[in-house]
Protein backbone atom coordinates (compact mmCIF):
# COMPACT_ATOMS: atom_id res chain seq x y z
CA UNK A 1 0.00 0.00 0.00
CA UNK A 2 1.46 3.75 -1.09
CA UNK A 3 1.60 5.61 2.08
CA UNK A 4 0.34 8.99 0.02
CA UNK A 5 -3.12 6.79 -0.52
CA UNK A 6 -3.36 6.88 3.08
CA UNK A 7 -2.95 10.80 3.67
CA UNK A 8 -5.99 11.38 5.36
CA UNK A 9 -5.02 15.64 4.08
CA UNK A 10 -7.58 16.75 0.77
CA UNK A 11 -5.63 16.74 -2.25
CA UNK A 12 -5.85 20.38 -2.64
CA UNK A 13 -3.77 20.97 0.64
CA UNK A 14 -0.94 18.60 0.63
CA UNK A 15 2.61 20.31 0.59
CA UNK A 16 3.70 18.49 -2.78
CA UNK A 17 -0.01 19.82 -4.84
CA UNK A 18 -0.06 23.06 -3.05
CA UNK A 19 4.08 23.56 -4.57
CA UNK A 20 2.65 22.04 -7.94
CA UNK A 21 -0.11 24.77 -8.09
CA UNK A 22 2.56 27.79 -7.40
CA UNK A 23 4.72 26.76 -9.55
CA UNK A 24 1.96 26.52 -12.26
CA UNK A 25 -0.16 28.95 -11.73
CA UNK A 26 -0.59 32.15 -13.51
CA UNK A 27 0.53 34.56 -10.79
CA UNK A 28 3.68 33.00 -9.90
CA UNK A 29 5.09 30.80 -12.29
CA UNK A 30 7.58 33.62 -13.58
CA UNK A 31 9.54 32.89 -10.22
CA UNK A 32 10.14 29.52 -11.11
CA UNK A 33 11.40 30.07 -14.52
CA UNK A 34 15.15 30.15 -15.73
CA UNK A 35 17.74 32.67 -14.49
CA UNK A 36 17.77 34.17 -18.06
CA UNK A 37 14.06 34.23 -18.28
CA UNK A 38 13.08 35.05 -14.62
CA UNK A 39 14.93 38.61 -15.13
CA UNK A 40 13.29 38.63 -18.61
CA UNK A 41 9.69 38.56 -16.83
CA UNK A 42 10.85 41.09 -14.13
CA UNK A 43 12.02 43.63 -16.44
CA UNK A 44 8.85 43.29 -17.98
CA UNK A 45 7.06 43.77 -14.89
CA UNK A 46 9.04 46.62 -14.14
CA UNK A 47 8.63 48.35 -17.05
CA UNK A 48 5.01 48.06 -17.25
CA UNK A 49 4.89 49.31 -13.35
CA UNK A 50 7.16 52.02 -14.59
CA UNK A 51 4.25 53.08 -17.04
CA UNK A 52 1.61 52.93 -14.78
CA UNK A 53 4.17 55.01 -12.30
CA UNK A 54 3.81 57.59 -14.92
CA UNK A 55 0.29 57.58 -15.71
CA UNK A 56 0.01 58.66 -12.08
CA UNK A 57 2.14 61.14 -11.60
CA UNK A 58 1.50 62.98 -14.74
CA UNK A 59 -2.24 62.57 -13.81
CA UNK A 60 -1.20 63.90 -10.23
CA UNK A 61 1.05 66.21 -11.91
CA UNK A 62 -0.17 67.58 -14.96
CA UNK A 63 0.47 71.44 -14.06
CA UNK A 64 4.75 70.86 -14.17
CA UNK A 65 5.34 69.74 -18.03
CA UNK A 66 8.79 69.80 -17.73
CA UNK A 67 11.20 66.97 -15.72
CA UNK A 68 13.02 67.60 -12.86
CA UNK A 69 14.65 65.10 -10.37
CA UNK A 70 11.99 65.02 -8.27
CA UNK A 71 9.40 63.81 -11.09
CA UNK A 72 12.42 61.52 -11.74
CA UNK A 73 12.34 60.29 -8.32
CA UNK A 74 8.54 59.72 -7.88
CA UNK A 75 8.30 57.41 -10.88
CA UNK A 76 11.11 55.49 -9.62
CA UNK A 77 9.36 55.10 -6.08
CA UNK A 78 6.26 54.51 -7.37
CA UNK A 79 8.11 51.83 -9.32
CA UNK A 80 9.87 50.57 -6.91
CA UNK A 81 7.03 49.90 -4.19
CA UNK A 82 4.96 48.43 -6.93
CA UNK A 83 7.27 46.04 -8.08
CA UNK A 84 8.57 45.35 -4.20
CA UNK A 85 4.73 44.35 -3.57
CA UNK A 86 4.27 41.81 -6.45
CA UNK A 87 8.01 40.44 -5.44
CA UNK A 88 7.15 40.42 -1.69
CA UNK A 89 3.42 38.54 -2.44
CA UNK A 90 5.77 35.74 -4.46
CA UNK A 91 8.00 35.56 -2.13
CA UNK A 92 5.71 34.71 0.37
CA UNK A 93 3.48 32.54 -1.67
CA UNK A 94 6.51 30.31 -2.00
CA UNK A 95 8.41 30.65 1.84
CA UNK A 96 4.47 29.14 2.82
CA UNK A 97 4.77 26.28 0.61
CA UNK A 98 8.21 25.88 1.61
CA UNK A 99 7.81 25.97 5.41
CA UNK A 100 4.81 22.95 4.69
CA UNK A 101 7.45 21.47 2.37
CA UNK A 102 9.57 20.76 5.79
CA UNK A 103 7.31 20.26 8.48
CA UNK A 104 6.90 16.92 9.99
CA UNK A 105 3.91 17.54 10.65
CA UNK A 106 0.63 18.99 8.32
CA UNK A 107 -1.79 21.20 9.44
CA UNK A 108 -5.11 20.80 7.44
CA UNK A 109 -8.96 21.07 7.41
CA UNK A 110 -11.26 18.19 6.44
CA UNK A 111 -14.50 20.51 6.11
CA UNK A 112 -15.06 24.05 5.48
CA UNK A 113 -14.67 25.42 8.94
CA UNK A 114 -11.10 25.42 10.21
CA UNK A 115 -10.98 22.43 12.49
CA UNK A 116 -6.99 21.84 12.73
CA UNK A 117 -6.49 18.39 12.22
CA UNK A 118 -2.88 17.10 11.35
CA UNK A 119 -1.06 14.43 9.99
CA UNK A 120 2.33 13.10 10.89
CA UNK A 121 4.16 12.63 7.79
CA UNK A 122 5.54 8.96 6.74
CA UNK A 123 9.04 8.95 6.14
CA UNK A 124 8.85 8.35 2.53
CA UNK A 125 6.38 11.39 2.31
CA UNK A 126 8.43 13.74 4.30
CA UNK A 127 11.92 12.93 2.55
CA UNK A 128 10.08 13.65 -0.84
CA UNK A 129 8.72 16.69 0.41
CA UNK A 130 11.92 17.94 1.96
CA UNK A 131 13.67 16.86 -1.01
CA UNK A 132 11.45 19.44 -3.16
CA UNK A 133 11.81 22.14 -0.67
CA UNK A 134 15.65 22.02 -0.29
CA UNK A 135 16.84 21.44 -4.15
CA UNK A 136 13.52 23.12 -6.32
CA UNK A 137 11.98 25.63 -3.71
CA UNK A 138 14.70 26.81 -1.72
CA UNK A 139 16.62 28.45 -4.34
CA UNK A 140 14.02 29.99 -5.52
CA UNK A 141 13.39 31.66 -2.10
CA UNK A 142 17.06 32.61 -2.45
CA UNK A 143 16.44 34.76 -5.41
CA UNK A 144 13.63 36.26 -4.51
CA UNK A 145 15.36 37.35 -1.31
CA UNK A 146 18.35 38.71 -3.43
CA UNK A 147 15.63 40.50 -5.79
CA UNK A 148 13.77 42.11 -2.88
CA UNK A 149 16.90 43.26 -0.95
CA UNK A 150 18.24 44.91 -4.53
CA UNK A 151 14.64 46.62 -4.97
CA UNK A 152 14.65 47.93 -1.21
CA UNK A 153 18.53 49.61 -1.80
CA UNK A 154 17.00 50.91 -4.47
CA UNK A 155 13.62 52.18 -2.61
CA UNK A 156 15.55 53.92 0.05
CA UNK A 157 17.65 55.54 -2.68
CA UNK A 158 14.98 56.66 -4.40
CA UNK A 159 13.21 58.37 -0.84
CA UNK A 160 16.84 59.98 -0.03
CA UNK A 161 17.01 61.26 -3.42
CA UNK A 162 13.44 62.30 -3.27
CA UNK A 163 13.82 64.09 0.17
CA UNK A 164 16.34 65.95 -1.06
CA UNK A 165 14.93 67.92 -3.69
Amino acid sequence: MNSVRLCPIPYSQRPSNEYNNIKNSFKFSWTFQSSKNFYKSLMKSIAINYLIAYVITLNMDHKNAFINLKSIAELFLITSVLSITYLLQSYLACLYVYKRLMMSVVTYEESGWYDGQTWVKSKEVLVQDRLLGLYELRPIIIRLETVLYSFTSILGINLFVYVLN
